[in-house]
């Protein structure tokens, strides 16, 4: 009898698992950590999280190596500073981040 997988070959429709014998990713990071987000890719997608959010109007930096996100920049308040660090964290491929952002409270920097 053959495995369901191959019986199935043939007929239209979606993949689940593996699709053959090979890894489905081939994945290559710093350190022979696998990943499959480069650091210029990890920037990009943290950046662009940044503009469709309410930190649009933020003057946000993002620095990235070795899958370690950098973000700089100031905020007008803590939860602005916490959402931040929260979208850098989210996006796949980060290993951890370093915040420098800081809070402007009444035209000044906190």
């Amino acid at each position: 009898m053959m495995p369901e997988h191959e019986q199935d070959e043939g007929r239209d429709g979606y993949v689940i698992g593996p699709a053959s014998n090979g890894p489905d990713v081939e994945l290559t990071g710093a350190r022979g950590v696998p990943s499959p987000h480069s650091d210029a890719q990890i920037a990009s997608d943290v950046q662009t999280r940044y503009a469709a959010s309410s930190l649009a109007s933020c003057r946000l930096d993002v620095r990235v190596a070795d899958r370690v996100v950098t973000v700089s920049g100031t905020v007008p308040d803590e939860a602005a500073k916490h959402l931040a660090e929260h979208v850098a964290e989210s996006v796949a491929g980060v290993r951890s981040i370093r915040s420098e952002v800081t809070v402007r409270r009444g035209g000044r920097v906190a």
